[in-house]
């Protein structure tokens, strides 16, 4: 996901020693990050907060693992801790659409339904190469019962994955609007947390 982009000299000391006291702690903060999306995966959320907050204070100026720990919390639907990660992730990185998809689908569990299509047609216009951004829109708009909009981005969804089951069923049955489901959510981001801006231009370089 781009990590030498942290090992590769942003924000280094002058000093050698420094230097190697920073690439030590980026190293054990990319060890807390992985290890905590890997438990969050398997359902060990407390364990995956825990290394997620240890990245967030080894790091506390990577938005990583802030977007990681809000979709952590958001799992456990502790809806206002989610927001404030998500809130620091963005912050931190503007342009990263997954942690504003993301937050969408937390205002979505709050039925702030104007603020997730503000987040989710953000994340679009940051990268509109991902299905799900546009089911979870077009979701939205069907909630709003603005029906032709709905069936645009299922039809968008489709079109970048002909196997996407949740845009299939928005795409033939456009209303009314769907059942809310917040615990078991209908689409799903990838992996998190999703590269940022940054990490995605990164390209590999050498040890």
């Amino acid at each position: 996901m781009g990590w030498r982009r942290l090992l590769g000299g942003r924000g280094r000391d002058a000093s050698g020693a420094g230097e190697a006291d920073r690439d030590a702690r980026l190293v054990r903060y990319r060890e807390h990050l992985e290890r905590a999306v890997d438990s969050r995966e398997a359902g060990m959320y407390a364990r995956a907060l825990s290394d997620f907050t240890r990245a967030v204070e080894l790091e506390p100026g990577e938005p990583e693992a802030f977007a990681g720990r809000g979709e952590t919390y958001r799992l456990l639907e502790r809806y206002d801790e989610a927001l404030a990660d998500f809130k620091r992730a963005v912050g931190l990185e503007p342009e990263y659409a997954w942690a504003f998809g993301s937050r969408a689908q937390t205002y979505r569990a709050l039925e702030r339904d104007s603020e997730a299509l503000a987040d989710l047609s953000r994340a679009i216009e940051l990268d509109d190469s991902e299905d799900w951004l546009f089911v979870e829109r077009g979701e939205v708009y069907q909630e709003l019962e603005r029906y032709d909009e709905a069936l645009a981005d299922f039809n968008r969804a489709v079109g970048l994955d002909p196997e996407d089951a949740a845009a299939l069923a928005g795409h033939d049955a456009p209303r009314p609007a769907p059942v809310r489901s917040w615990a078991r959510p209908t689409h799903r981001p990838p992996t998190p947390p999703g590269p940022t801006p940054a990490h995605q231009a990164m390209t590999p370089g050498p040890e």
